[in-house]
């Protein structure tokens, strides 16, 4: 297990094998790049594999400030590094609102109400992560 601390923000990495879409040093980089007040609510950041009891990508414990962000191991590709960013952007945009609850999947009506802030930050965070290496044959 690694973790990286910065800013108040504990980045802790559950794998010995294989990588995530997305790796501690992108997670750092995009809190570095995105300017957006939801970052101050996460104290942990957890990079895991997924878990019956988180039904989305993002699942945010509110009275432990703790993000788990599951994700199965394997090659990282750009399609796989973008699905995650979007799931990330979408994650955040959900914090904004106090009543979500991330015990329960997203309805579609649900995750197109997050279109809005995902279209305003996806570009900016894409950006922001084109200098690490993955492989982009797939």
């Amino acid at each position: 297990m690694l973790d990286l601390v910065g800013e108040g923000l504990k980045i802790i990495v559950h794998n010995r094998v294989g990588e995530f879409a997305l790796s501690r040093k992108q997670v750092q980089t995009l809190r570095d790049v995105l300017d957006v007040p939801q970052w101050a609510l996460i104290r942990e950041f957890h990079l895991c594999c997924p878990d019956e009891r988180w039904p989305e990508m993002f699942f945010f414990d509110r009275g432990l400030s703790t993000v788990y962000f599951s994700s199965m191991p394997g090659m990282k590709t750009a399609q796989k590094m973008e699905h995650a960013v979007t799931e990330l952007l979408v994650g955040l945009s959900r914090m904004n609102d106090d009543a979500t609850n991330f015990n329960h999947p997203l309805k579609a009506r649900e995750r197109a109400e997050q279109d809005e802030f995902v279209a305003k930050y996806l570009p900016k965070a894409l950006a922001s992560l084109e200098g690490y290496a993955m492989d982009v044959s797939a």
